[in-house]
């Protein structure tokens, strides 16, 4: 059996209806049950039914926190990695083993087996955080947010109330280990990046390589000049695909990718994906040194040409109309 059916039960009140006999939607009053059964693979069954006890939201935002090339799914942490633009990224299961997540993020598995009775409950777990779950430096970085103004609000509204709910426990409650009133939460240790969180790609003391000058003057490098790209011939080369410059994957992701045996998975797909970047960037090169557009002056020199060969036709026709009528006898 390639799938099964897991049912989740939802209790909605008020709930709006179609009445047929007014064409419009009406309120029934009563409450009533209703039951959705969700497909999934028969391997990520109790990955599946984990995810759905615990609050995917919940998890699904520490998830992101930690890197912007992992994502919690309904049946396994997955990577999402593009390594070129234009090409379709690289997608990845990473685990779908309820246990080896709950080990990852540093929460306990088998007390969620056990279940788990209120909200408050759920989130008292997924704070009692072993040291080095990589979880911990999540709720590290939410709750230090909220010393500095932040108040957790998600950008689509009304989408996870649960989670301003969290945020909001985690910052003042005085049973969140996190709380604001117990003092200033530990800067991070490298689960995440201290300034950024994840949107940085290299690890948090590692240091720039800008241009150190900005003017685009030439520079003087060994005894001859070097002239530094202007910004118009970056630009340019910045829109052509370089298939030996991939994407930097981010450090926390590949951390996980190792930890989990998947590099030599990534290293195969990434190769395929560099193939076809040869392709397509020795298309866009071609494309960049064939102009689609010709110079004015010479649109003018064809356009000459072309007249010049309408004339030269015309008279070539007429000789030899000529020569046929001096051929004919009198």
């Amino acid at each position: 059996m390639l799938t099964r059916l897991l049912p989740f039960v939802t209790l909605l009140f008020h709930s709006p209806a179609v009445d047929p006999t007014k064409r419009r939607w009406a309120i029934l009053p009563q409450p009533f049950f209703q039951v959705d059964l969700q497909l999934c693979p028969a391997r990520s069954v109790e990955f599946t039914r984990f995810i759905r006890s615990c609050s995917n939201t919940l998890l699904s935002h520490a998830v992101n926190y930690i890197s912007p090339h992992l994502s919690l799914l309904n049946t396994h942490l997955g990577l999402r990695y593009s390594p070129y633009f234009g090409l379709e990224p690289i997608r990845m299961e990473i685990t779908s083993c309820p246990e080896e997540l709950c080990e990852w993020l540093g929460v306990d598995y088998a007390k969620m087996e056990r279940g788990l009775e209120t909200e408050k409950d759920l989130w008292r777990w997924a704070t009692e955080v072993r040291e080095g779950g990589a979880i911990d430096a999540v709720w590290k970085i939410v709750a230090d947010r909220g010393k500095r103004g932040d108040k957790g609000t998600p950008r689509r509204k009304g989408k996870d109330e649960g989670w301003v709910r969290f945020v909001q426990w985690l910052r003042t409650d005085k049973e969140s280990p996190y709380n604001m009133e117990s003092g200033d939460p530990a800067r991070l240790t490298g689960s995440v990046n201290q300034v950024s969180d994840a949107t940085t790609l290299n690890p948090p003391n590692s240091t720039s390589t800008a241009d150190a000058n900005p003017s685009h003057e030439p520079v003087l490098e060994g005894g001859t000049v070097t002239l530094v790209p202007t910004p118009a011939q970056i630009k340019v080369n910045e829109d052509l695909l370089d298939a030996e410059r991939p994407k930097p994957l981010h450090y926390k992701a590949q951390d996980v990718l190792e930890r989990f045996g998947k590099m030599d998975e990534l290293s195969e797909l990434l190769n395929e994906r560099k193939m076809a970047a040869v392709v397509m960037a020795n298309r866009q090169r071609l494309k960049a040194e064939t102009p689609s557009v010709l110079p004015s002056d010479a649109v003018k020199v064809l356009q000459t040409l072309s007249v010049e060969r309408v004339i030269a036709g015309s008279l070539g026709e007429l000789a030899e109309h000529l020569r046929g009528m001096e051929a004919v006898p009198k």
